[in-house]
Parts: C-alpha cells; sequence; structure tokens
C-alpha cells in the first residue's frame, strides 16, 4: 500500500522519497481453534514529511490520495475484504 500511496502523491508533484514517506505496520494475529495462526488486522501509520508551504497548497490533493490510494492498491484489492486493514497518517513539517 506505502508504493501505492507513494505513486498517488507522486504524481500530485509531493517527494516521496524515503527521507519523505514511510510507514509504520503492525499486525494482530490470533490463533483459531485448530491452532492455526491467522492475521486479524493490519494498522499502517504513514510518516510524510513535507514542508508547510507545500502541504498548504496540496492539502486537498494529499487527502485524496490519502483517501483514495486502498482503492487502487493490489495488495488492499487482494486481501482487504478477508483482512480488516486500517490506515492513519502523521505530517512532520520542515
Amino acid at each position: 500500500m506505502l508504493g501505492t500511496l507513494r505513486r498517488a502523491l507522486a504524481v500530485r508533484e509531493i517527494p516521496t522519497g524515503r527521507e519523505y514517506l514511510t510507514a509504520d505496520v503492525a499486525g494482530e494475529v490470533f490463533k483459531e481453534k485448530n491452532n492455526v495462526l491467522k492475521i486479524k488486522n493490519i494498522k499502517i501509520l504513514y510518516n510524510l514529511t513535507i514542508e508547510k508551504e507545500l502541504f498548504d497548497e496540496k492539502k486537498e490533493a494529499i487527502d485524496r490520495a490519502i483517501d483514495h490510494h486502498a482503492s487502487q492498491c493490489p495488495v488492499h484489492l487482494s486481501i482487504g475484504n478477508s483482512i480488516d486493514i486500517s490506515t492513519d497518517i502523521h505530517f512532520e513539517f520542515i
């Protein structure tokens, strides 16, 4: 999903290199009755480092990219119906 968001932001002329966009990902795994492990949910926290002026200029475009990237992501489309995937974003201004 990070790659899909990276592309969505890049086409909007927002820097997305590794020094600008990262993700912290955590999953919750549980054991089913037959002792098989199953992923219950995945939580993704994106971290975007961006100049404050650029953020102010591109806020609507950034929001659109964040709101719609999951619907364009092959991973989300493949597993999103069987695993709850949530996303959030943290902005760090430079």
